[in-house]
């Protein structure tokens, strides 16, 4: 579950606290393009304030489709405002 209470350590640029869990690409996996969409939908389907998403990857070239993802929710998240 990721209903625990978000860190005050870290916070986005509006305030928000950031979410204790982060999502990023694993040394020997793949990740979907899909994935970060996921993790953002469970997010915001909690009952109380989980944080803002928190995304990590090591190597760029290694993970395109989870940065498409990440790339996706930007534009959908701009588009909006």
């Amino acid at each position: 579950s990721l209903s625990i209470e978000p860190s005050r350590a870290f916070s986005t640029a509006s305030g928000l606290p950031v979410s204790r869990y982060g999502l990023g690409g694993a040394a020997r996996s793949t990740q979907p393009s899909t994935l970060p969409s996921i993790y953002c939908d469970h997010l915001a389907k909690q009952q109380q304030q989980v944080g803002a998403p928190f995304f990590f990857y090591y190597n760029p070239h290694r993970y395109p489709a989870f940065l498409s993802g990440i790339k996706d929710i930007c534009d959908e998240k701009e588009e909006k405002t």
